[in-house]
């Protein structure tokens, strides 16, 4: 059995994540309902005069707070964990490290095809000019073979490498 590609995953992960958040609220309901219910049941025989309960209200309230806290995590989640983390986004590089994780950024992003990440500082014309380049190769030496046979970038991003077709074995320069 081969191991579940990144789209399956994700889509596998979005399943999961829905049944926690459902499983979250409806936890949340039984609680606040049964809360309701027994109150109904200690209230029902009482006096007249007194107070009876017949509107859930503990239950609506409840469901509505853990509505409300599932709707939060969802839209602000992302940024609460890249706070807590400590993270930020680099827009200039200040030092060798940054620099650094620039070009892996960049060199991961050439590998995948995929388009620069935004926020990371630098000027994005090297980057895109390698890429067009790499992309406008692939489309010569790839043929009938599909995307699987174009070449591979080797190296850091900023740094003169070499890519090399893998159907035909050919090498072009990087600059």
């Amino acid at each position: 059995m081969t191991a579940p590609n990144l789209f399956e995953q994700q889509a596998s992960n979005r399943r999961r994540s829905f049944w926690l958040v459902a499983g979250f609220i409806i936890f949340f309901a039984w609680v606040g309902f049964g809360g309701d219910a027994g109150l109904y049941l200690e209230t029902r025989d009482a006096a007249a005069g007194s107070i009876t309960t017949v509107i859930p209200f503990i239950g609506i309230v409840v469901t509505l707070i853990a509505g409300g806290v599932c709707w939060y995590s969802w839209k602000n989640g992302a940024n609460r964990v890249l706070w807590a983390t400590g993270a930020w986004e680099v827009i200039e590089p200040a030092d060798d490290d940054q620099r650094r994780l620039v070009n892996v950024v960049e060199e991961m992003a050439i590998a995948a095809g995929l388009p620069r990440a935004a926020g990371l500082g630098g000027s994005g014309f090297r980057s895109q000019r390698v890429r067009d380049r790499h992309r406008s190769a692939a489309r010569q030496h790839r043929g009938d073979r599909g995307p699987a046979a174009h070449a591979q970038p080797r190296g850091a991003a900023g740094v003169s490498w070499r890519t090399r077709c893998h159907t035909c074995g050919t090498s072009t320069p990087g600059s």
